[in-house]
């Protein structure tokens, strides 16, 4: 089984081989066999939970805000309506006057219906505002808490395990051309590590000629 250099984001840098367990160690699975450096991890995962904490302060303010918004609009909208209420009594009161205070008060009418459902409308339009707004920034702290999910994941694959029981074996780093060793640096995915099985290997040798009658097949 191979052990390949975990997945990562690359605003952590890149990250070295800081541990290496000896080649050819007999290990168990589960075993520790190396170490990726954290610094770049732990550096994104401050700065993550602190955008965390700013990030669920402005949801909260947010929510003080707009309900601060909502009920001014009621309020207002309150107040249009006991202007209409008056408006319309108004227009009872000179139901016998002259043309022309009627037409006052007919247009004084007109005006609280149009103050009214501007009010209405306004509340309306700061009630999906606010869904949005609200629907925005959850959006961002959800984003904010996977990116800190995600940091916490990798911190812990950079403890390279052995995924099985067997011998370490080294890889050749791609990077190097030689096999692995403390401080190299790898693409994500790329084989570091091995460990072959030991209950089925192949050994390849050269028997001499004159020794060849000697050799027979299942012999130990």
């Amino acid at each position: 089984k191979i052990i390949p250099m975990p997945p990562f984001n690359w605003e952590y840098g890149q990250p070295k081989l800081t541990e290496l367990a000896k080649e050819g160690i007999i290990v168990k699975k589960g075993d520790v066999v190396g170490q990726i450096e954290t610094a770049g991890v732990t550096r994104a995962l401050g700065q993550k939970k602190a955008d965390l904490e700013i990030s669920q302060a402005d949801l909260a303010k947010m929510y003080v805000e707009q309900d601060s918004e909502i009920k001014q609009i009621q309020a207002d909208i309150m107040t249009a309506e006991s202007q209409l209420s008056l408006s319309r009594i108004g227009m009872e009161r000179v139901k016998f006057e002259s043309a022309g205070k009627q037409e006052g008060a007919q247009l004084e009418l007109q005006v609280s219906e149009i103050g009214l459902e501007k009010a209405r409308k306004k509340l309306l339009a700061a009630q999906q505002t606010h869904v949005e707004d609200l629907r925005i920034q959850k959006a961002k702290i959800f984003q904010i808490e996977s990116a800190i999910r995600t940091a916490e994941i990798t911190m812990e694959r950079f403890t390279l395990r052995s995924p099985d029981d067997g011998m370490l074996e080294y890889r050749e780093n791609r990077r190097t051309k030689r096999k692995v060793a403390v401080g190299d640096q790898f693409w994500q995915g790329q084989p570091m590590l091995g460990i072959p099985d030991l209950s089925q290997m192949k050994v390849l040798s050269y028997v001499n000629e004159n020794d060849r009658q000697k050799v027979h097949v299942g012999q130990f």
